[in-house]
């Protein structure tokens, strides 16, 4: 039985997500800019190119269609400095991600400042069929070489618990644990216990 579009399931799945949600994440890191590449040859390596506008929105929402939230929040981050970054391969947009820096998401729009030189890679998406392809591979070699030449040092990235391909890839390409930001939302009300830079932290805010 469906209402509006939406089966039982989906309205009850909707309405318990606006009642509360889990938002856990480990942060990882890379420190000397130095990832490990493979050569599998299984594939051109993708050509990324950099966006600092809404212009590729589109290709974001080719990928992968993003919800008005998603989109206000990366018009949001656009407008804070970040940039996106779109890997292709044989001109097919196959890749997307995002770039944050001197400061790093500690859960729903709060941020904790970070030293000058360092960068938060966030938001990362790989096109199903070209996954476990080394594209991930082929973003982090770009990155490092882009953002060592602009003074940055030091990368970290977040990524979901429950997302162990992820975690996978980037422990393959010299990353390591470095802390978490572990959320519970309950309404508008955000509840955070973080491990990051040896320091433990116990954050509230409000949506």
């Amino acid at each position: 039985m469906k209402a509006a579009g939406l089966s039982i399931r989906q309205k009850l799945s909707r309405l318990k997500n606006s009642l509360f949600a889990l938002d856990l994440q480990n942060i990882y890191h890379l420190p000397d800019l130095v990832p490990v590449r493979k050569h599998a040859g299984q594939k051109p390596p993708a050509r990324f190119s950099i966006y600092r506008d809404a212009e590729a929105l589109g290709l974001v929402e080719k990928m992968n269609p993003m919800s008005q939230h998603q989109r206000d929040f990366a018009l949001q981050r656009l407008q804070a400095g970040d940039i996106l970054l779109i890997g292709s391969i044989a001109e097919e947009p196959v890749f997307y991600g995002w770039l944050m820096f001197d400061e790093i998401e500690i859960t729903y729009d709060v941020f904790m400042p970070l030293p000058p030189g360092v960068v938060f890679a966030y938001n990362l998406f790989t096109v199903e069929k070209w996954r476990r392809r080394g594209v991930m591979s082929d973003f982090y070699s770009f990155v490092t070489s882009d953002i060592r030449l602009k003074g940055a040092h030091s990368l970290y990235c977040g990524i979901s618990t429950g997302n162990s391909a992820s975690v996978k890839a980037h422990l393959k390409n010299g990353f390591v644990k470095a802390g978490y930001f572990y959320t519970l939302r309950i309404r508008s009300l955000c509840l955070t216990l973080s491990h990051f830079e040896k320091a433990r932290h116990f954050h509230i805010n409000y949506l």
